[in-house]
């Protein structure tokens, strides 16, 4: 869903055409997603997709950490007008690479690439991992949050970051 600066909006003077009047005026809307969602339970990706709707903030998906890995080294050549994502929801337990590795190597890769650093938040069900030991996780990522996420606490995740 479009954020709602692009949303079209009917014209009413005597046409029954529809305009964009940002586009209109010369101004060109960025619609590339500013979220990654990383999870591979598809029903967490579909709740935090939702809030994304829900703020008019365009995101993605992947099902697991190689999925991200691709998507961040591919994002310049599918989008034009932005550099990257600006914030990863990462999950940390999944199969093919886990949000550690997957976070690990999309920090490097873009460190390699000279472009702005996304924020990685961790969104995890296993506390157990963290609880002790978060402050060496910081080196991975940049904040932690325990599922379920609720819409409140994804909205002032958003409202920090000003997204």
């Amino acid at each position: 869903m479009p954020p709602s600066s692009e949303r079209l909006i009917h014209k009413e003077e005597n046409s029954n055409s529809l305009i964009n009047p940002i586009k209109d005026i010369g101004i060109n809307i960025c619609s590339c997603p500013k979220i990654l969602i990383v999870d591979d339970e598809i029903g967490n990706r579909k709740v935090i997709s939702n809030y994304c709707n829900r703020l008019n903030i365009n995101s993605e998906e992947a099902i697991n950490g190689l999925e991200a890995l691709e998507k961040v080294e591919n994002f310049l050549i599918k989008y034009s007008c932005c550099p990257n994502y600006i914030l990863i929801l990462m999950d940390s337990n999944m199969p093919m690479m886990n949000g550690e590795e997957s976070s690990l190597k999309i920090r490097s890769f873009i460190k390699n690439q000279g472009q702005g650093m996304p924020i990685i938040i961790c969104i995890t069900a296993n506390a157990t991992n963290y609880k002790e030991d978060f402050p060496n996780s910081l080196t991975i990522y940049d904040e932690l949050y325990y599922k379920p996420l609720t819409f409140g606490t994804f909205k002032s995740i958003v409202q920090h970051y000003n997204l």
